[in-house]
C-alpha cells in the first residue's frame, strides 16, 4: 500500500476543502470531545451544542482524503461550524477507520455508527433525531453520499441500544463527490485509462491491480457505489464540484488522478436518477457555480429553518 502512504503524506496539510490547514485547537470550544464511538483509536467523534430552547438539529461533517488521511480537526477553523451554531444547528465532526488497515465498507459503516450515536444523545444534547444531514468533500462526500441511498441499519432488535438507531439522513451537502466506487463505471463514464487512484488497492483490500478484476472486487465495486441504491425515499442531495468543470468523457489514458477523481460527470450522472424519481438534486461545477449562500439556505430549507 505504498501509494496510499504516499498520497497520505502529501495530503496531512491540507484542509476540508483542499485548501486550508487542518487545525489542532477548535476556532469555537468543543461541547464534547474525542467522543469513542467503537474501539479503534479513529472512532472518534467531536460535538459542539448549539444554544437552543428546543431539540436542535445536527449537521455532521466528515473529511476526505481519499480515505487514507485527514481527521475530524479539518473542521475545527471551518467557517461553516460558526455558520450553524449562529442558526441553531448543532455540529459533529468524526474520524473514520482508514482503508489502508479497514478496507471498505468500515469507513462508511463508521459513519453510520456516528449516526447512530447521536440519535442515541437526544435527550443528554438536545438533539432532534429526525433532523440529522451530513456534508463532506471528497471522500467525505462519497461516505455521505453512500449513506444517504444506503436502506436503514438500524436494527430494532439489537442488545445494544445504540444500533437500534436510525442511519437514515435528512439531506447530504456533498462537495466534489464521487457517486460511485465501481471501477468498471469509472472506465465507462469517467476515465478510461490505466492510472489508479492511490488508495483504490486499499479501497478493495486487495495487494495487486491483477485482483481489482476479480468477482470479489466487481461485488464490492457494486456493494460500494451509492447511484447503483437510489430509492424514492432518499434525501435530498446538493452537489458541488467547485473548481472541476464538465468535459467530454471518459478522459482518455494520461489523464492524472486530479482530473477524474472530483469529475462533475459524477454528480451529473447521479441527478439524472434523483430526477427521475422526482427527489431534490441540486447540482454546480466550475461554469455552472452555486449562487451566493445557495449551500447553506439548502441546509436550512432541508431541517425546515429559515434565515
Amino acid at each position: 500500500m505504498k501509494e496510499a502512504e504516499a498520497f497520505r503524506s502529501t495530503m496531512k496539510t491540507k484542509g476540508a476543502k483542499g485548501g486550508k490547514n487542518a487545525a489542532q485547537t477548535p476556532a469555537i470550544p468543543l461541547t464534547a470531545a474525542n467522543v469513542k464511538y467503537g474501539t479503534h483509536e479513529r472512532q472518534v467523534f467531536d460535538f459542539w451544542k448549539a444554544k437552543s430552547s428546543t431539540p436542535a438539529p445536527v449537521l455532521l461533517c466528515i473529511h476526505g482524503h481519499g480515505f487514507v488521511g485527514g481527521d475530524k480537526s479539518i473542521y475545527y477553523n471551518d467557517p461553516l461550524v460558526k455558520q450553524c451554531l449562529d442558526a441553531g444547528i448543532s455540529v459533529a465532526t468524526m474520524s473514520y477507520r482508514y482503508v489502508t488497515t479497514d478496507p471498505f465498507p468500515a469507513p462508511m459503516l463508521d459513519g453510520a455508527r456516528v449516526v447512530q450515536y447521536l440519535r442515541s444523545k437526544a435527550e443528554a444534547w438536545n438533539i432532534d433525531p429526525k433532523r440529522i444531514g451530513a456534508t463532506g468533500s471528497s471522500a467525505g462526500a462519497n461516505l455521505s453520499v453512500w449513506l444517504a441511498t444506503h436502506d436503514d441499519f438500524a436494527d430494532p432488535n439489537a442488545k445494544d441500544p445504540v444500533a437500534r438507531e436510525s442511519t437514515r439522513l435528512s439531506f447530504v451537502l456533498a462537495y466534489k463527490a464521487q457517486t460511485f466506487n465501481d471501477l468498471e463505471m469509472v472506465r465507462k463514464h469517467i476515465y478510461n485509462g490505466t492510472t489508479l487512484f492511490p488508495s483504490t488497492l486499499a479501497f478493495f483490500g486487495v495487494a495487486s491491480e491483477a485482483e481489482l478484476t476479480s468477482d470479489k472486487v466487481k461485488k464490492l465495486g457494486h456493494e460500494a457505489s451509492a447511484i447503483n441504491f437510489v430509492s424514492k425515499d432518499d434525501p435530498p442531495i446538493f452537489f458541488d464540484y467547485e473548481k472541476n468543470d464538465l468535459s467530454a468523457t471518459p478522459l482518455p489514458e494520461g489523464t492524472g488522478p486530479g482530473g477524474f477523481i472530483h469529475h462533475p460527470k459524477f454528480g451529473e450522472l447521479f441527478k439524472k436518477e434523483y430526477d427521475a424519481l422526482g427527489i431534490e438534486c441540486h447540482f454546480y461545477y466550475s461554469s455552472k457555480p452555486a449562487p451566493k449562500n445557495a449551500a447553506f439556505d439548502f441546509i436550512l430549507r432541508s431541517f425546515g429553518m429559515k434565515r
